[in-house]
């Protein structure tokens, strides 16, 4: 679904341009996709839930400050 949305996304910029709203909804999907990975990650290396909340605050507070 995600890779649906970010496809969806690229054709909207394609056809009318970019805006401020696609950019954000760009950054929000690379947030989820990277989410997901941590939460793999966490899965396949049996991490505590505490470390996969500060990976998910961490990544965050990166993106933000970027």
């Amino acid at each position: 679904m995600l890779l649906s949305a970010i496809q969806h996304t690229q054709l909207y910029v394609a056809a009318y341009s970019l805006s401020h709203w696609r950019i954000a909804a760009f950054i929000w999907m690379g947030l989820v996709a990277l989410g997901l990975f941590w939460m793999l990650w966490r899965i396949w290396r049996q991490k505590p839930d505490r470390w996969l909340i500060n990976a998910n605050a961490l990544s965050l507070l990166v993106v933000w400050y970027t």
